[in-house]
């Protein structure tokens, strides 16, 4: 039961540190991040754009005879080719996007996190603490580095590992 106290201090710990070291403004990577893959985005959609453009003018230089059938085709093909080629980026751009990270989901939730921690000390029951926990933890890991010694803290002997709930 020594164990399960000091678990749950270290858990009550890394939420304070959460909300700590993610209470401040977002870093200037994070939001180059969110420029790159926009421009990014722009640039692959003006790319399909001007693709489908040449699509056009093809079938109008077949119309006006100056492709052959079979030039038109291998052009057409061409074309088709790049654009199914930039559709899949673009596919993987707006999964990168809509993508989150554990940081991006500690701070969208900083403000439940600290809920958590004020309402702690007020949760009577198991099933209170729990509920807590659950509405900003997905899952909890601890594991023992090493037997803890009687007149040592447990926690000085513990990993713990917290994933925030990924929210989108």
């Amino acid at each position: 039961s020594g164990d399960y106290f000091a678990v749950l201090d270290l858990v009550l710990a890394g939420l304070q540190r959460w909300v700590d070291d993610y209470s401040g403004p977002v870093s200037e990577s994070e939001k180059q991040v969110k420029i790159d893959t926009d421009q990014a985005e722009k640039n692959i959609i003006e790319n399909i754009t001007a693709l489908e453009r040449q699509q056009k003018r093809a079938m109008d230089l077949l119309e006006k005879e100056v492709y052959s059938i079979e030039e038109y085709l291998e052009r057409k093909a061409d074309i088709a080719s790049n654009i199914e080629a930039a559709k899949k980026e673009l596919e993987r751009i707006h999964d990168e996007k809509n993508k989150i990270t554990p940081e991006q989901a500690i701070r969208s939730n900083l403000s439940q996190i600290r809920h958590v921690l004020e309402a702690w000390p007020h949760a009577v029951t198991s099933e209170q603490k729990n509920a807590l926990l659950r509405s900003v933890l997905s899952k909890i890991e601890y594991k023992r580095t090493s037997v803890s010694f009687r007149n040592g803290s447990p926690t000085d002997h513990m990993e713990i590992i917290l994933y925030p709930l990924l929210i989108h």
